[in-house]
């Protein structure tokens, strides 16, 4: 049923029938095959209705902003019977080379599978936004994410933190050749 309001209104109508174990229906977040495309992951939020052709070519890029430090963890719900499905994450620095990397060979991250679907665990190394690509190479299923993140239990607080310098890709910037104190550094992290 359609209802419209006052005036003339333009509309149309697509209708597509799919044969059984036949087609895909991804429209819900297409396109998201590239960063520039990524659809945002909600912290804390399932979401579903998400669906993968059965094509290796077909790819859903998710995002989700990271500051160093904080752990992300992230779960992919669907039918393990059905599919063969995977995620692999990529940091800030490697975003421009994931959709050509199929392999995951640039990722720094990669999905574990279990009896629900696959878990991926990864603690920031970098500032901003990182991307989650979704594969498979079976069969398209349906499948729901579900983002959680937690802070680091050490914050890197000092004169130059808000330039997120943990990174050699993003070094601090404004230092004089002076004496600079009170600086901090969280164990396994480095500041440049």
């Amino acid at each position: 049923g359609l209802t419209g309001g006052e005036g003339e209104l333009t509309y149309f109508l697509n209708s597509y029938e799919l044969e059984a174990g036949r087609g895909c229906i991804d429209e819900v977040i297409e396109p998201n095959n590239t960063a520039d495309q990524a659809t945002p992951l909600r912290i804390g939020e399932r979401r579903s209705g998400y669906e993968l052709c059965p094509d290796e070519r077909d790819i859903d890029v998710f995002s989700i902003e990271l500051e160093a430090g904080q752990t992300l963890d992230l779960t992919m719900f669907y039918n393990t019977g059905e599919a063969d499905m995977y995620m692999d994450l990529y940091e800030p620095s490697a975003a421009d080379e994931m959709v050509d990397d199929l392999d995951g060979f640039l990722a720094v991250e990669r999905s574990t599978i279990s009896a629900e679907g696959d878990n991926l665990s990864f603690t920031a190394r970098e500032c901003g936004v990182h991307y989650i690509r979704v594969q498979t190479r079976q069969t398209a299923v349906p499948f729901d994410m579900l983002a959680e993140v937690t802070s680091p239990t050490c914050e890197d607080v000092d004169e130059f933190s808000e330039q997120c310098n943990h990174a050699m890709a993003s070094p601090a910037s404004g230092l004089i050749i002076s004496f600079v104190d009170r600086l901090e550094l969280c164990g396994e992290s480095s500041d440049w």
